[in-house]
């Protein structure tokens, strides 16, 4: 019988994350003052211990193997040295659309990561595309980010939109199919992005470790 991965949180290391190998976990924390870091049965208990305070975790024993101990050490294996997937930020923002059609009616949205609350909701508007939509979520939580001075970072789930802020252009060939609001929108935001600098960080939302973007609308 294969022998069963363990999941390593490192909390406080040379490099904070999720290890798949106590080896890639060692190199974090050996001779590094103050570590803190434990071993899990499974990647979503890894997950979630990592996302909360480790002074719940630290020093209870996993039920499944009680040799894993308060430090979590245990014996080195081969294989993958990947680094998982940490958590998103909490106390962020994110930012979807949904289209049906292309062009078609579409709805944008900008909600808090953690409860879901949204905090703003744009449309339906006629004639729009996904990347619009998703580029005008992303200028207009910036902007209001700005206005208010708050420097929460920004996830998003379109690397599209993420290059289009990047460029302060949204390079959409369909920018004569759409609506004249939307016209007009994507004129304001490009605008916007010319005249403002943000200090917000703007995140890749990794859809495969953490599941759908907090502001989807569930329509897939």
């Amino acid at each position: 019988m294969a022998k069963k991965t363990k999941y390593y949180v490192v909390w406080e290391g040379r490099q904070k994350g999720i290890f798949d190998s106590w080896s890639a976990a060692e190199a974090q924390v050996k001779g590094y003052a103050g570590a803190k870091y434990k071993a899990f049965e499974s990647l979503e208990a890894a997950r979630a211990a990592f996302g909360g305070n480790p002074q719940r975790h630290i020093g209870q024993r996993p039920k499944a193997d009680s040799r894993s101990g308060a430090t979590g050490a245990a014996t080195p294996k081969a294989g993958s040295r990947r680094i998982l997937t940490a958590p998103p930020v909490r106390d962020s923002y994110s930012v979807d659309a949904a289209c049906s059609g292309n062009p078609g009616v579409l709805e944008y949205r900008c909600v808090r990561t953690e409860s879901r609350e949204v905090v703003f909701a744009r449309g339906p508007y006629a004639r729009g595309t996904n990347n619009v939509g998703e580029f005008l979520a992303l200028v207009e939580t910036l902007a209001l980010c700005v206005k208010n001075g708050d420097p929460r970072p920004v996830y998003t789930d379109s690397v599209t939109a993420m290059a289009w802020l990047r460029d302060k252009k949204a390079k959409t060939q369909l920018r004569e199919q759409l609506s004249p609001e939307l016209r007009e929108r994507l004129e304001r935001a490009e605008a916007w992005l010319a005249s403002h600098p943000y200090p917000n960080r703007v995140l890749k939302w990794d859809t495969g470790a953490w599941g759908e973007n907090p502001a989807d609308y569930g329509r897939k």
